[in-house]
């Protein structure tokens, strides 16, 4: 039951107002879903090798936010995260200094 409310959540947000379609639905069961959708661009992410996990976490829930237009609802969707969770990483986020010194 909790898999259906997230799959119908998450089309119901990336749809943003559009009626959601078989495109914002996983195939064949699977829980796989399209992150960019339907007319939109898919941005990528570039890391050199060797990039820490958590620095990877960081600049992609960063890169997504921002994709996302600060739409907190939507990233968390489109990450598979629950909203406590990028909540609890962007306040990390806030405190700590980057290492990169951005």
């Amino acid at each position: 039951m909790r898999e259906l409310r997230n799959v119908v959540r998450r089309a119901f947000v990336m749809a943003e107002g559009e009626p959601i379609t078989d495109e914002w639905l996983p195939a064949n069961g699977s829980a796989s879903q399209h992150v960019a959708g339907p007319g939109r661009s898919e941005p990528v992410l570039t890391l050199p090798v060797g990039t820490s996990m958590a620095e990877m976490e960081r600049q992609l829930i960063l890169a997504t936010l921002h994709h996302c237009k600060q739409h907190k609802e939507q990233t968390a969707v489109m990450l598979g995260i629950s909203m406590k969770t990028l909540y609890n990483r962007l306040r990390e986020y806030a405190t700590e200094p980057h290492p990169h010194g951005r």
